[in-house]
């Protein structure tokens, strides 16, 4: 027994040490957020000008009736009207990805 040597952590245990706290991050970042719609908004889709999808964006409807752009798919995180922007109606025009 090497009694010069502190008792300590061996390599693969510090290696463990610093890819668990990164693995744990993207785990979290992976799980999906429930978005926070104002009431009487309805989440209708995605929906791109194009027909293979390109720039799609989050498409959201108000209890009136009117469509809100709120960003690229899977970004909206909090769609209000501070944070979308007023389309008209998308079901004339374009496509639904979703």
């Amino acid at each position: 027994m090497d009694r010069g040597r502190a008792p300590g952590p061996s390599a693969l245990e510090k290696e463990i040490n610093m890819t668990f706290p990164t693995l744990v991050l993207l785990a979290a970042l992976s799980t999906p957020v429930p978005l926070q719609a104002p009431a009487g908004w309805s989440y209708q889709g995605c929906w791109s000008p194009y027909p293979n999808c390109a720039g799609a964006s989050d498409i959201y409807r108000d209890s009136s009736g009117q469509y809100w752009n709120c960003g690229r798919c899977g970004t909206a995180s909090n769609p209000s009207p501070n944070t979308c922007r007023r389309v008209g109606n998308l079901n004339t025009i374009g496509y639904w990805c979703s």
